[in-house]
């Protein structure tokens, strides 16, 4: 998966989680940072990542969400079970799974056979 994917996968699962608005998603490994605009309303996800344009469009019932990255074309889906997540990552056609704590995000990419951290930023 991509650190791109990886990054809008974080800022997702956080939003959702902790419902509460970001505006960011930064990446502990690297410190880079992807500037986020998104909405969470009526079970849609609708994200703009403006740090390349693309959108992540999809829905949330109960506890399961699924959106189409626009960039990567291709759908990712979560389920979540309180702050714990899985998910599929429909481009490479691997899994992943991660915990949401706080504004910390941490994401176990079987791609990579790795964990990766990330913080969320509020506006």
């Amino acid at each position: 998966m991509t650190p791109n994917m990886r990054a809008c996968i974080a800022f997702v699962a956080g939003s959702i989680v902790m419902n509460k608005p970001f505006s960011a998603v930064y990446d502990q490994a690297d410190g880079g940072g992807r500037r986020m605009d998104g909405r969470f309303a009526a079970g849609n996800i609708d994200v703009v990542d403006q740090s390349d344009g693309s959108t992540l469009m999809g829905m949330m019932s109960g506890q399961t969400a699924s959106f189409y990255h626009s960039t990567a074309n291709c759908s990712i889906s979560l389920q979540f079970n309180g702050t714990q997540f899985t998910g599929h990552d429909g481009g490479t056609g691997r899994n992943f799974n991660g915990s949401v704590q706080n504004d910390g995000v941490r994401l176990y990419d079987y791609d990579e056979g790795k964990y990766f951290s990330y913080v969320l930023a509020a506006g």
